[in-house]
């Protein structure tokens, strides 16, 4: 599913603005991922797109429709939200944690269907906890634990999913074992995502569009060729870098340096 912003001004509590007159396309099947310096509005960007946020001003669509004429439920099948930290009752297991995804299908006092069973097997298959399914969510590691909350999002059956800093506290392997995730799942399934991520380098391998925001706004947007050059990260982040692309025409990126002038 397609997503379009139109126009966004978003605050919180009736504050200043914090997201300005933003407006942004969002192709069906695409993998976005939004960067930018912190307090720039990324964060705000996507807990609007889920409907966390009421904007002051402008639109958010999914597929020419209003994001608020749809019902709570009816949105719960279509969009997932996966937001930076989560918490789970120390007794929980996996499977049990995942099955809190097929809340939008179940009615008033019924119990799980076989095709409920069928969708929380499939997202513990596909995220590669099947084995775990009965361990406590507790006991894992931040890798595993992070592939269980998408498991639930997954068995939400959504055709988009937003990520807000998936792969914020984890080390390096653990990172792209999660983004890896991320992406097979967007390429097997179809699913449109739409992630903020710091980790430059993580969005240029695994994105097809980059937006860059800075100061509540939208300032570039592009490929990951198109975004992750030296000009661009110059003035975004204030940041010196060296940027190469790899042999399949992936751009990476080394900081070198900072042009803020240095303290006394």
């Amino acid at each position: 599913m397609k997503i379009e912003v139109r126009n966004l001004t978003v605050g919180y509590d009736g504050g200043p603005p914090v997201l300005r007159g933003a407006n942004l396309n969002i192709a069906t099947g695409k993998v976005v991922t939004l960067i930018g310096p912190n307090g720039s509005g990324k964060s705000t960007l996507l807990k609007t797109i889920a409907r966390t946020l009421k904007p002051y001003d402008g639109s958010v669509f999914i597929d020419d429709m209003e994001v608020h004429s749809f019902n709570t439920r009816k949105l719960a099948r279509i969009m997932s939200v996966l937001p930076q930290s989560n918490a789970a009752p120390t007794d929980i297991t996996v499977e049990e944690l995942v099955e809190f995804g097929r809340f939008p299908y179940r009615r008033l006092l019924q119990g799980f269907s076989s095709r409920d069973n069928d969708a929380v097997s499939h997202a513990l298959d596909l995220t590669g906890l099947d084995t775990l399914r009965k361990r406590p969510v507790s006991a894992l590691s931040g890798g595993e634990r992070q592939r269980a909350w998408i498991a639930l999002n997954l068995a939400q059956e959504p055709r988009i999913m937003l990520l807000d800093e998936p792969t914020t506290y984890l080390d390096v392997c653990h990172q792209f074992e999660v983004i890896d995730l991320i992406r097979r799942m967007n390429q097997k399934l179809g699913i449109t995502v739409v992630m903020v991520l710091h980790d430059l380098n993580l969005a240029a391998r695994y994105s097809d569009h980059i937006v860059v925001m800075k100061d509540g706004r939208i300032c570039h947007e592009g490929t990951p060729t198109e975004i992750i050059r030296e000009e661009v990260l110059q003035y975004i982040f204030n940041i010196k870098s060296q940027v190469s692309i790899s042999d399949e025409g992936i751009p990476h990126f080394i900081p070198t340096g900072s042009y803020y002038p240095a303290s006394n």
